[in-house]
This record gives structure tokens, sequence and C-alpha cells, in this order.
């Protein structure tokens, strides 16, 4: 899962990365936050977006 928590105004998490965590993080976090300041989620993550 990652982005917003759904029926939670505010939070946006990033979990599920396992060892991909120290070589995806970066780019991981640059995603999520573009999504929480933008409104949207990014295309390179929408796979990953928790369910509604």
């Amino acid at each position: 899962m990652i982005g917003p928590v759904p029926g939670t105004p505010g939070p946006h998490v990033p979990s599920g990365l396992g060892a991909a965590g120290l070589t995806m993080g970066p780019l991981t976090g640059d995603a999520l936050a573009r999504g929480a300041l933008e409104g949207r989620t990014p295309t390179e993550i929408a796979a990953f977006a928790p369910a509604s």
C-alpha cells in the first residue's frame, strides 16, 4: 500500500517495500510527497494505491 489512508484525511503511507525500501524509498517518498501536496495519486504509484 502506497498512498493516502482511506477514510482518514491527511495521512499518507508507504508500506510493503521490504528489502527494496533502501533503493525504492527515495523514489517512493518523492512520489508520495507530490501526491500529498497535489491531492492526487501520481501515475507511477497508482497501482499500489489503497482501495477507497
